[in-house]
Order: C-alpha cells, then structure tokens, then sequence
C-alpha cells in the first residue's frame, strides 16, 4: 500500500469505515473492525495518518440494524452454499438454490441459479434451510471475481 496519494488514502479511509449490511448479515461485525484495524496498523506511517484522520473527521453511522432474522439465514445458506425452501409449508414452497445476496437502498434480494431468477425478501415467507449442498454445476460462476 505504498504510493498512495493523500486522497486515495482519505478514500481509503471512508471505505474501510463504512458500515456494510452483508457483514453485518452474516454476523461479522467484529471480524470486519479487527481486520479493518489490522489493515490500516499495516500502511505506511503518512499512509495510516491519513487515514486515520479522515476516517475522525466523517463518521459514517448508516448502518441498517440487520432485524430480520432471514437475512442471517439466507447470508450463511449463501456462504455455505446449501439449498433453501421459501415459503416453506405453504402452497407455494420453493425450492432455491441461493448464489448471491443483493442488497439495495429499498430491499435484499437472492438470486436463486436454479430458475435463474431475482427473489425480493417480499417473497421469501419462511425459510427452510437444509444442509444439503447445491450441486456443482449450479453454483454459478462469477464473472466480476476472477476464477483461478
């Protein structure tokens, strides 16, 4: 992280102290701020500086507290990879094999690679969780992470 100029420093300060709702769906809070603070102790003395000063000058508390307790589950079905029924017991169930987490300034959203569709948290009513994995071939690739 050497060579950073001062506002890439203060934009890298900003970054690292916003809240973010998909750590705090999956519950990792307190592993984001000690890896954040492990980061930031690892830049260059002017580097850290800066970054710690910004970082005192913009609080930014917009965090939305995380209530609904079927965003926790379907984050860690996400990162387990396993399968999901929502709307579980009902005459609509529907089985899902959840790839990614969305969320936007209106609603969360799962992308289900099994019918290869969008499901707003509107539509999910209760959650069934199962500790069966999503096959393989359907876990989807994702093109914005480079595979290796």
């Amino acid at each position: 992280m050497t060579g950073l100029a001062r506002d890439e420093a203060a934009a890298l300060a900003l970054i690292l102290s916003a809240d973010n709702p998909m750590v705090s769906a999956l519950g990792l809070e307190n592993a984001a701020k000690r890896a954040r603070a492990k980061l930031i102790e690892s830049l260059p003395d002017k580097t850290r500086l800066e970054t710690k000063t910004t970082a005192g000058r913009f609080i930014l508390n917009e965090r939305e507290p995380v209530h609904d307790k079927r965003i926790r589950a379907m984050a860690r079905a996400v990162q387990a990879e396993t399968i999901v029924r929502v709307r579980f017991a009902t005459k609509t169930e529907q089985l899902i094999y959840p790839i990614r987490l969305e969320k936007d300034a209106m609603t969360w959203r799962v992308h289900d690679s099994l019918s290869e569709t969008t499901l707003p948290i509107e539509n999910w009513g209760r959650l069934n969780v199962s500790s069966m994995r999503i096959p393989a071939a359907k876990r989807g690739g994702y093109p914005e992470i480079e595979q290796k």
